[in-house]
């Protein structure tokens, strides 16, 4: 059937046995190389379709044989005088090469060196294609230039101009294409611009984009996006692509969520910016899905301040109290209120809210945002916020199962006491409450080391820590205060210490120990300096074996407590720049922003405006 009606004069059944042949050519290739000699004599059709179709079936029939037969139609079908026929050779061009490396293998880089190979011919009619002047044959071969030699410039220099030129005419894809390779040409080859001087190819890529930035097509917007603000960040707010943006948010998942990314990178590089009416575009709605809720966070943050924040600060409330938001949302918003740069009294309003919450919330991932926020809120000034530390520290015991902190939660709260212990000595103003919450510190830890062995590494380190800066700043006070040593039979604290020294100096886990192991080597203890093998402490009784080594250790208490003094995590504040944001990014967007760091040696110039110049 193939064979008879090959060359049937009717349209429509030579599409049919085309389509056939395509499918099955592979199965039966006697057949279809029978059918070629057919095919060939269609490539000179009067009619422009027939001739079109025929070079796409002759590339589609993956035979390897056919190759030097293909490669001789495409020397006469890039010429054809029908931009049907040259956009249909630029699509056999991507299937001709295909084939090659199907059953050839060829590397491009070496058959480049052989202009007899199939990819060297395949590379001089790209060459001619890409610089025909119809701009679907143009859209067509760009595809082919991106699909085989996306790496080779050499091609373009000399057509970056002609590319640029028919930006506006080409398709969508097409028209990213050239946006993307241009964008990665100018940073290599063109001249750093300027808000007064250009080269001229940059020129006339800002003029299309004046009639680019009404494209329906957000692939095309997120490409112009990307060039503007890497090669001429001033042209942004002249080509108003913040509003452009917008028109595309309310858009399908998908699209929303790649404009929203590409908006939060160009807030962060401090390219664009909102009025107080728009930030509320960006406040997650319900029907959002996750992405989405999570880069609208991220955006609607990063445009509040302290001028603004009184009048969103009710929304946020809603967004944490209210809203369907999920737990991981609710965390993050948590997070970034944590981060605002604010003033004193909307501070305080924070720091209140916060603590209301903490009493009513019932979800241990919020009660872990709550009190790593508060503890970062409160941590450079414990005696004004004493109130609050209390509060803090009750949430360490007496606390019911289904209101059990979390690791880091307690890890927060103990870090605040041993804080607030080993300065103690160093606050001016001594409330009732201060000397209260400090005398009440061994208390508590008596508590807490009931269930050390449970508790997790973390927790287990704090504990240690802790009760060291309290057991520190004990014998530094003593040592102040009095001339006579202080008595470690008598001392309740210096006890803690050292059973929580045997405890850990026995755990399962390496960092565990070895912490343990540098605390006790720096204040007095029995537990290492009596070097003992066993499990069980007599603390007493290995006191009078070590009594001298542990008093003589008490004499260097000053630097136990300088190396105890450890620096504080500040709360992040929000900062700019793209390295900042591209950890919130969607990895897709952040890869596609990528951009090589190297630019145009200025010695180069003249010779690539030579190179360009060539036709």
């Amino acid at each position: 059937m193939i064979i008879n009606n090959i060359n049937s004069p009717n349209l429509k059944v030579k599409r049919y046995v085309y389509m056939i042949l395509l499918k099955f050519n592979h199965l039966q290739q006697d057949i279809s190389l029978l059918s070629i000699n057919a095919i060939q004599k269609s490539l000179t059709h009067k009619n422009c379709a027939n001739r079109s179709l025929s070079i796409r079936v002759l590339a589609g029939i993956k035979i390897p044989a056919i190759l030097p037969i293909l490669i001789l139609s495409l020397k006469k079908s890039i010429k054809d005088s029908s931009p049907l026929v040259r956009s249909s050779s630029a699509i056999a061009i991507i299937k001709c090469f295909e084939l090659d490396q199907a059953y050839n293998g060829s590397v491009i880089k070496e058959s480049l060196e052989d202009e007899s190979s199939t990819i060297s011919q395949l590379y001089n009619f790209l060459d001619i294609l890409l610089s025909d002047s119809d701009p679907k044959v143009l859209s067509v071969a760009l595809n082919a230039y991106k699909f085989i030699f996306p790496e080779y410039i050499d091609l373009i220099h000399n057509k970056i101009g002609h590319l640029i030129s028919k930006l506006d005419q080409l398709d969508d894809h097409a028209q990213c294409l050239t946006i993307d390779m241009v964008t990665d040409y100018a940073k290599l080859y063109f001249p750093q611009p300027t808000e007064t001087i250009m080269c001229p190819e940059l020129e006339l890529l800002f003029e299309k984009f004046k009639f680019l930035v009404y494209s329906p097509h957000s692939n095309a917007i997120l490409s112009m996006v990307r060039c503007v603000s890497k090669l001429m960040p001033f042209k942004i707010e002249t080509l108003k692509l913040k509003d452009v943006m917008l028109r595309f948010v309310k858009e399908s998942s998908v699209i929303s969520n790649y404009i929203l990314n590409e908006i939060y990178l160009l807030l962060s590089d401090n390219f664009i910016s909102f009025s107080d009416n728009q930030i509320s575009l960006f406040i997650p709605l319900s029907t959002d899905n996750f992405r989405i809720s999570k880069i609208k966070i991220l955006i609607f943050f990063k445009l509040l301040n302290h001028y603004n924040f009184d009048i969103f600060f009710s929304q946020i409330r809603f967004l944490i109290e209210s809203s369907n938001l999920t737990s991981k949302h609710k965390s993050l918003i948590i997070k970034q209120l944590n981060s605002l740069s604010i003033t004193q009294e909307q501070f305080q309003k924070v720091i209140k809210f916060f603590l209301v919450k903490l009493n009513s919330e019932r979800n241990g991932l919020l009660i872990n945002e709550y009190i790593l926020s508060l503890r970062q809120l409160i941590q450079d000034d414990l005696v004004k916020y004493i109130d609050i530390l209390f509060r803090l520290s009750g949430k360490l015991i007496n606390v019911e199962e289904e209101d059990q902190l979390t690791s880091i939660a307690k890890s927060s709260i103990i870090w605040l006491l041993g804080e607030f212990a080993v300065n103690y000595y160093n606050y001016t103003e001594y409330t009732a409450k201060v000397e209260t919450l400090f005398s009440y510190l061994p208390d508590l830890f008596r508590i807490l080391l009931q269930t050390f062995k449970e508790e997790s590494q973390q927790v287990k380190l704090d504990i240690l820590t802790a009760l060291a800066k309290l057991t520190a700043v004990e014998f530094y006070n003593s040592k102040k205060t009095t001339s006579e040593p202080v008595n470690l039979y008598n001392n309740s604290t210096w006890k803690l210490f050292n059973y929580a020294l045997q405890l850990t100096k026995y755990d399962q886990s390496l960092d565990t120990r070895d912490k343990s192991r540098l605390i006790g080597s720096i204040l007095p203890n029995v537990t290492y300096q009596a070097n003992t093998t066993t499990h069980q402490l007599n603390i007493d009784g290995l006191l009078s074996i070590t009594q001298e080594e542990c008093y003589a250790k008490l004499q260097e208490v000053e630097l136990s407590i300088l190396l105890l003094h450890t620096n504080k995590p500040k709360p992040q504040q929000q900062q700019s720049g793209s390295s900042l944001a591209d950890s919130q990014l969607d990895n897709t967007i952040a890869k596609f922003n990528q951009i090589t760091p190297d630019k145009l040696d200025l010695d180069y110039l003249d010779y690539y405006n030579e190179v360009r110049s060539i036709q």
